[in-house]
């Protein structure tokens, strides 16, 4: 292993090398040499070269993401939306939200500008024909639920709303077809073994919504 450029160090231009840093291809434990080489002014003296210094660095696995709070909380999978009490009034709309994640190297929130894990999105609309789970083109930390959003809902029609939280190790996981919990149907998904109310690291969570009568 090489140290190189450390991300967002600020480099002095005039020495370039004050900061180096080293980033693990993969975890376990590394073992850090250093060594200090001294060479005398004028180049008469041979380098003075010291004893090497040894230190381990253990490195951890990379944990998936896990939701922390959400609204709706995390497990309130109902969702009712009422709508004006006159004749065919409009639904209200509702907006679920990502609140928090934990994550080694991903967490949310951080400061602005900072990397954070991605939030996907994705709907079964249960008043289409054929319905499937279909991913949504919004990676935000929110999405709302609106009539104007699914213009075939029904009074006593429901459709169901789910968001996973991936960090970049994960994203490389779907890449390679392996997913958080193997079925669709997990309404909520701990992975593997799942959820067993300990310490459970939720992957994702699905709210149902329901267009009251």
């Amino acid at each position: 292993m090489q140290l190189v450029t450390c991300d967002g160090a600020v480099v002095d231009p005039t020495d370039p090398y004050q900061h180096r840093c080293f980033y693990a291809a993969a975890s376990g434990p590394y073992t850090v040499t250093l060594t200090i080489t001294d060479t005398p002014p004028g180049g008469t003296s041979a380098p003075l070269t010291s004893q090497p210094a040894l230190f381990d660095v253990p490195v951890a696995v990379d944990m998936p993401p896990c939701l922390r709070q959400t609204d709706p909380a995390l497990t309130s999978q109902g969702i009712f939306l009422s709508r004006g009490s006159n004749l065919g009034g409009t639904y209200q709309s509702r907006t679920l939200t990502v609140l928090s994640t934990s994550d080694d190297c991903e967490p949310y929130p951080v400061p602005a500008g900072q990397p954070h894990a991605q939030f996907w999105w994705s709907v079964f609309d249960s008043t289409q024909a054929n319905p499937s789970w279909v991913y949504q083109a919004n990676n935000g930390d929110s999405f709302t639920v609106s009539q104007a959003n699914f213009l075939n809902a029904l009074p006593g029609d429901s459709i169901k709303v789910r968001v996973e939280v991936r960090d970049a190790a994960v994203q490389k996981l779907y890449q390679s077809g392996i997913s958080a919990c193997a079925s669709d149907e997990t309404d909520i998904c701990c992975g593997t073994p799942g959820c067993t109310g300990i310490d459970d690291c939720i992957r994702w969570t699905t709210w149902e919504v329901h267009f009251q009568p």
